[in-house]
């Protein structure tokens, strides 16, 4: 068992080095990589998918605390090329385990980040896997949880669903802001059951993952562009 502090260093220093990088607007919180970092130690796993991977940010703590190979996947071909840059000073048996790819490869994940917008069909991709256990997802991302949460009992799954917590006040971390809250990432710990227990995870979880208030809204703006289209065929007509 690696020990908090280790991580939490390693973090530290992770999102310092980053932060100074070309890119690093949108980069994962401390508090968000500690929270991967300690998923990543239990987890074991042997494929990770780092979706969304950026700049590489979160590149090095997989490295640092797993064996896995790591397939990146990065669409921009700006942060493709610093990508390319930032992972440079790897040493090249760490290099062998790295893949940076433009689209989800078909490999069979154990681990699946996303910190960036994914499709329904690449999420129905991700969850055909037959070895599947861990799901992260960076940032707030709660249109994301949603999609994720309610398809996993059309494939098989039951899951608990953890909602990270702010690591900043328990380091005695205050931000730029002086705030010492920031956003911690969200995972779905996965497994097999029966069907009918795959229903009652969902049923369970939904308070958590919020996600009826986001089919609400899915609902909301649906009906608006149906109206919207309503009124300009009216006013089409009325013309004539």
């Amino acid at each position: 068992m690696v020990e908090i502090e280790k991580l939490s260093e390693f973090c530290k220093s992770n999102v310092s080095r980053f932060q100074s990088l070309e890119g690093s607007e949108h980069i994962a919180t401390f508090s968000s990589q500690l929270n991967l970092a300690s998923i990543i130690v239990d987890a074991k796993a042997r494929n990770v998918l780092d979706f969304g991977t950026g700049i590489g940010t979160l590149v090095p703590l997989i490295l640092q605390f797993s064996e896995a190979k790591i397939y990146a996947v990065e669409k921009n071909a700006w942060c493709q090329s610093k990508f390319k840059e930032n992972m440079s000073n790897v040493s090249s048996s760490e290099k062998s385990r790295i893949e940076l790819h433009s689209q989800i490869p078909f490999i069979d994940f154990d681990l699946v980040i996303i910190d960036d917008y994914i499709s329904r069909i690449e999420i129905h991709k991700l969850l055909r896997g037959k070895n599947l256990s861990l799901i992260f997802v960076e940032g707030w991302r709660n249109r994301t949880i949603g999609h994720i949460s309610k398809r996993l009992p059309l494939f098989g799954y039951s899951a608990e669903f953890i909602r990270g917590k702010s690591r900043l006040s328990e380091f005695g971390i205050i931000d730029l802001q002086g705030r010492d809250f920031e956003k911690a990432g969200s995972y779905f710990i996965l497994s097999r059951q029966s069907a009918k227990e795959n229903y009652l995870s969902w049923l369970h979880r939904l308070t958590s993952t919020s996600e009826f208030n986001e089919l609400l809204k899915e609902f909301y703006y649906w009906l608006r562009r149906i109206l919207s289209v309503r009124a300009r065929i009216k006013k089409v007509i009325d013309r004539f």
